[in-house]
Formats: C-alpha cells, structure tokens, sequence
C-alpha cells in the first residue's frame, strides 16, 4: 500500500477514488461504486468524499503535479437535455448512458431530498458546452 492520495489520472471529479484505488490496489471502479452506495445508505460518503478531497495530497506525476479543477470537461449538455442539461452532461463527462444519472438523480431526490438543491448548484457551477 503507498501513500494516500488524489490521483491525476484516474479521476473523474476530484481523484478521490482513484487515488484510494492507487493507494491500496483496488479497482478504482468499485471504490466509486462505494462511495456511490454509501451516499444512498447515510449520506455519508458524500460526506467522507468531500473531506478526503480536501485533506489529500495530490500525486505529483512526472515532477510536477497536474491540478484540474473539479468541473474541468464536465459541461452541461445542450443537445441532450430535459431540463438544464446537468445529467446528460455528467453522462457524457462519466460516459454512461443519461438515463442511468437521471434515475440516480431521482433516487437521491426520494431518498433523501438533497437531490434537488445538488441539481441547482451543479446547473449553476457547469458551464454549458460550447457549440461545435
């Protein structure tokens, strides 16, 4: 096991599970895969997501570290959008079908209500994708 840290290349919002699959040899899949449980069962992994990605360093590659900021290519889509464009743009960002983030959405939103104001701020803080 190496020491913990925030990956620079197997990230896909702040390098958290990455770098936790770095770290100890676990696929990072299936560290995202719990985070993503734990935030249904609790609310906690959202949570202990948030502070690993404040409290980790990041892995510096090759010298010099690479630091991408958390919306880095993660753009509201235009094209595919029902209502702001935030789902099929995390869909496109994670490269999963848009029908799976929106019954997630949905889920978390039953579950929990945080669903609705998490949509707001993501609408808010992704910008929309440039046209081609």
């Amino acid at each position: 096991m190496t020491k913990l840290h925030l990956s620079v290349q197997d990230r896909k919002i702040a390098g958290v599970c990455g770098g936790l699959g770095e770290s100890t040899g676990i696929d990072s899949d299936l560290v995202r895969a719990a985070f993503l449980l734990s935030i249904f069962v609790g609310g906690m992994g959202l949570l202990l997501y948030v502070i690993l990605w404040i409290v980790l360093p990041e892995l510096e590659f090759e010298g010099k570290s690479k630091k991408k900021g958390i919306f880095d290519g993660l753009k509201r889509c235009e094209k595919d959008r029902m209502l702001a464009g935030v789902c099929a743009g995390i869909a496109n960002y994670l490269d999963w079908d848009v029908s799976i983030i929106r019954i997630l959405l949905i889920v978390i939103i039953l579950a929990g209500g945080i669903g609705v104001p998490l949509y707001v701020i993501l609408w808010v803080l992704m910008p929309m994708e440039e046209e081609e």
